[in-house]
């Protein structure tokens, strides 16, 4: 397992921990930010913090997980659990 999915795997368990009624499947296809999608606002900002933290944590690094243009995308990195893991395995440059 690389970093980032270690770090995937850590933030959402802490989440489904932190919220009752949050339940984020670690599953590539799991929406997170989609009209379809269950996630409400504050747990989805819970979880991007929570991703912040444990980068710092791990690699040592400072990232910002979300940037200004990141929700203006129609293929926003933050669409499902699986794009949100491959746009923070390109911010650790794995």
């Amino acid at each position: 397992m690389n970093k980032a999915d270690e770090i995937i795997n850590e933030a959402i368990s802490e989440i489904n921990n932190q919220f009752d009624d949050v339940n984020i499947e670690n599953k590539p296809d799991f929406l997170l930010l989609d009209s379809e999608g269950t996630i409400d606002s504050v747990a989805l900002v819970n979880l991007f913090i929570t991703i912040e933290t444990l980068i710092e944590e791990k690699t040592g690094k400072e990232i910002s997980v979300v940037k200004e243009d990141s929700f203006e995308s129609e293929n926003t990195p933050f669409k499902s659990v699986g794009s949100l893991t491959d746009y923070i395995k390109s911010l650790l440059n794995e």
